[in-house]
């Protein structure tokens, strides 16, 4: 259900949002067709996809540049700081078993040391204090249709590559037309226990911290992931935080983390 979600939603992206003969328009056309591209290669590596993804970066560095003001020296230095941090590639990596050269093997050892970031740690034992007998609701949860709208009307409105490659401003903008089939979506997904697929991808990019550069330890995670999913999060979460306040569940620790 959630898959034809979202191809109707990139139909109407890519046949019904109008666009001007702009500077600023024609960027935004090809960072779209960026992402696209970059999703594309995601699933499966193609020399010609690789060729067209370059020839859109130099398109919209070609764009960008002939927007700059002479007179604006601060917009100047801006763009250049961007442009000498874009040339920051990932150098070739070292393990102790191994060197990556190849963009995909880097990829894969990275992924190796990011996924043993988050080895679960079991928490220290907690002293259980004697609460009442909670009223447990119906395992099946309805979720409002003024809720969806609400959170999905308050998002940032950023630009993000998401999994399903729809920003975030689509969700917000059309907030009023996208709560009611979401809302469907959510309650089907959550009862019948079924998450759909965009909501367990994500996209991860390896940032630098400190050190050498060629030790994959020295590069932490920041994964985006699909807006949806964060609104469903959300919205399972207050109906949590609702249960075990009602019941008086929370101690002293829980309440910090909540």
């Amino acid at each position: 259900m959630y898959n034809c979600f979202v191809n109707h939603c990139s139909s109407i992206i890519e046949e019904c949002i109008p666009s001007t003969n702009t500077a600023s328009s024609d960027i935004s056309a090809v960072r779209s067709y960026i992402d696209r591209l970059k999703l594309k290669l995601q699933s499966a590596f193609d020399p010609s996809l690789a060729l067209k993804l370059e020839k859109a970066s130099n398109r919209i560095r070609v764009l960008t540049e002939s927007k700059l003001n002479p007179r604006n020296s601060r917009g100047f230095f801006r763009y250049a700081n961007s442009r000498i941090r874009a040339h920051e590639a990932i150098p070739t990596l070292r393990s102790s078993s191994k060197v990556s050269v190849e963009a995909r093997d880097k990829a894969d050892l990275l992924g190796q040391h990011f996924a043993s970031i988050f080895d679960p740690t079991p928490l220290p034992p907690q002293t259980s204090t004697p609460a009442p007998n909670p009223t447990y609701p119906s395992t099946r949860l309805r979720f409002s249709e003024y809720d969806v709208y609400n959170l999905l009307s308050h998002l940032d409105g950023k630009s993000q590559t998401t999994p399903e490659n729809i920003p975030s401003i689509f969700f917000k903008k059309f907030a009023i037309f996208l709560a009611e089939p979401l809302t469907i979506i959510f309650e089907r997904s959550y009862n019948d226990g079924e998450v759909p697929e965009f909501f367990r991808r994500s996209i991860v990019t390896p940032i630098y911290k400190k050190g050498n550069k060629s030790d994959p330890t020295n590069y932490r995670p920041i994964a985006q992931g699909s807006i949806a999913c964060k609104v469903m999060e959300k919205l399972i979460a207050q109906h949590l935080i609702d249960f075990l306040t009602r019941n008086d569940l929370l101690d002293q620790y829980s309440n910090s983390v909540c």
